[in-house]
Formats: structure tokens, C-alpha cells, sequence
């Protein structure tokens, strides 16, 4: 039961990090963060 609730708990976390890094709002954030050009950061990746 445990082993059941690590895998489910490791792949829900793997689907929000792999859905913020594929999602343009949050760069466009960090890069404003940065003080960076969002557009630069777009084209760089």
C-alpha cells in the first residue's frame, strides 16, 4: 500500500514540474523575474 502511494505521490509531482516547464507563462514570468527579454528567453530554447 505504501509502495502504491510513493509511485502516485513521484508521478503527480513529475506532471506538475514537466507541466511547468513546458508552460510559456511561467518563463515569461521567471525571465521577467530575471530582469531578461521574455522574447530572448523564448527564442534561446
Amino acid at each position: 500500500m505504501d509502495l502504491i502511494y510513493l509511485f502516485i505521490l513521484v508521478t503527480v509531482i513529475s506532471f506538475l514540474m514537466f507541466s511547468l516547464l513546458n508552460d510559456s507563462d511561467i518563463v515569461t514570468f521567471l525571465a521577467e523575474r530575471l530582469g531578461e527579454n521574455p522574447a530572448s528567453v523564448l527564442k534561446g530554447k
